[in-house]
């Protein structure tokens, strides 16, 4: 894939049209699967999604991030340093996000001054997941898709269905 340029990158809202339909198409394709990984660790089924996923793979290997850090590299998402950073969730949403996971029990913020951490639930559901969930770089997917909408919908739509069937298939063998 070729990296989207500065320029070409401009703030995408990640609540998009493309951003918009990916939430959807993982809900349709992947919340039964999902939905059962959750609640054997103990979580809501609908704490899972794929941008939460994603910030639990990136914060588990950071040191512990406070509030203000973790919005600042949210709105400028680095993923895997591959590509251009992008907005991972816009500003204005990015605190409720984080609100969000740490009220499903994903993150723990503690400290003093406060930390995020990924919760031990949050650490289990990660060990259950096929390691291909893990893509640092879906911001930039979906600022490239975003960027192609709509003729990026059947790309995308592949994306979530292999996702998916990853995990399902994983699922049966761990």
């Amino acid at each position: 894939m070729t990296a989207i340029s500065s320029s070409s990158a401009t703030p995408v809202q990640a609540d998009g049209a493309a951003g918009q339909h990916l939430q959807d198409a993982f809900l349709a394709e992947g919340a039964g699967t999902f939905g059962r990984v959750a609640l054997d660790v103990g979580l809501a089924d609908s704490a899972v999604t794929m941008k939460c996923l994603q910030l639990l793979y990136w914060l588990r290997s950071q040191y512990p991030l406070t509030r203000p850090e973790m919005l600042r590299a949210m709105v400028q998402w680095r993923g895997t340093g591959r590509n251009d950073a992008v907005p991972f969730e816009p500003a204005s949403s990015a605190p409720a996000l984080l609100d969000r996971m740490v009220k499903s029990e994903l993150l723990w913020e503690m400290g003093a001054p406060k930390r995020f951490l990924v919760s031990p639930k949050g650490i289990a559901l990660l060990s259950r997941l096929h390691p291909a969930c893990e893509d640092l770089d879906l911001p930039w997917r979906l600022a490239h898709w975003e960027e192609m909408w709509p003729a990026s919908e059947s790309e995308m739509q592949r994306y979530v269905r292999t996702f998916v069937a990853r995990q399902r298939g994983f699922g049966l063998t761990s």
